[in-house]
């Protein structure tokens, strides 16, 4: 043999070793990356019976939660949503799919669901093909992708019977109002933005609540806007919200979070005794049922 013929036959081994070297690496990755579940979605239609709705569930491996995901093709916002139903406790969530998935015709985006006033999560990952009508998507459990989710707990700031924080309140007019300001009060706190559904819809049930309690000056309403201050002044132009109005900043969005509407009553020594996130219909109900029973124990 040659030098040439050499030189190719370890050539020919070195490609071999290289291809199979490859090949193992892809066999390993696939063995280690957990396949998507995978869900058709369903049409739902109008009175017209056009299909005004696309609608699926979700595999959670758990009996006691069920989570289902919607699309509303009439809708111009909003157009996602996650419904999850947590021992009979449901919460929605609007959400938004626009980052480009490494599979092509899908967009993605990871989602948390939280619940129990935010003290603990379910996390995962959505995928959505409209070319072939159907959502993939994976549960995320402390960084790892599952096929079945997990609920982890989370460290919370605002909590029944802790103290409410220090915080300084900055009105539509620049007027502050501190933590300190409202010793000896009963505080009422609400956080919202104007393109939140539910809490537009809650807004009338809170100003009955400010109609009802006008005559007593130890009883403060403040709502906490997650809005820029042009935006929120042309919406109350228009709509009454009786709340004193104050705007969000950095620091209380890392307090109050991302769940809105939230609603927090506060008594006199500064001790949170009501706490309740998302919709609620019996919002009005429950803070009045703080706010007689903080007078009672007064």
């Amino acid at each position: 043999m040659n030098f040439k013929q050499h030189k190719r036959n370890d050539m020919k081994k070195y490609y071999i070793l290289i291809t199979l070297c490859v090949i193992m690496t892809l066999n390993l990755k696939s063995q280690n990356q957990t396949p998507y579940l995978i869900s058709k979605l369903q049409p739902i239609k109008g009175a017209s019976g056009e299909t005004v709705k696309l609608f699926t569930t979700l595999n959670t491996g758990v009996d006691t939660i069920r989570i289902s995901f919607m699309i509303d093709l009439q809708a111009t916002k909003h157009k996602y949503c996650i419904t999850a139903n947590i021992q009979n406790e449901v919460y929605n969530y609007y959400i938004n799919l626009s980052q480009k998935a490494d599979i092509a015709d899908f967009v993605k985006n990871e989602i948390e669901i939280t619940f129990k006033n935010s003290t603990k999560k379910i996390s995962l990952e959505v995928l959505y093909s409209s070319t072939l009508n159907e959502i993939r998507y994976i549960w995320i459990n402390n960084n790892q992708k599952s096929q079945s989710l997990s609920i982890v707990s989370i460290d919370k700031p605002l909590v029944i019977n802790k103290p409410f924080p220090d915080l300084t309140f900055t009105q539509l007019d620049g007027k502050t109002i501190t933590t300190k300001d409202l010793a000896g009060k009963c505080f009422i706190i609400n956080t919202w933005f104007v393109e939140c559904p539910p809490c537009r819809k809650e807004i009338p049930y809170l100003n009955k609540l400010v109609e009802k309690y006008k005559n007593n000056k130890e009883i403060i309403f403040i709502a906490i806007a997650s809005d820029r201050k042009e935006g929120l002044e042309n919406y109350l132009t228009q709509n009454k919200f009786n709340y004193i109005q104050t705007l969000s900043n950095s620091e209380f969005d890392k307090i109050f979070g991302i769940e809105f509407p939230t609603n927090i009553v506060v008594n006199p020594k500064g001790i949170i005794k009501y706490y309740s996130e998302g919709e609620n219909d019996k919002i009005d109900l429950e803070i009045e049922k703080a706010i007689e029973k903080i007078a009672k124990e007064n």
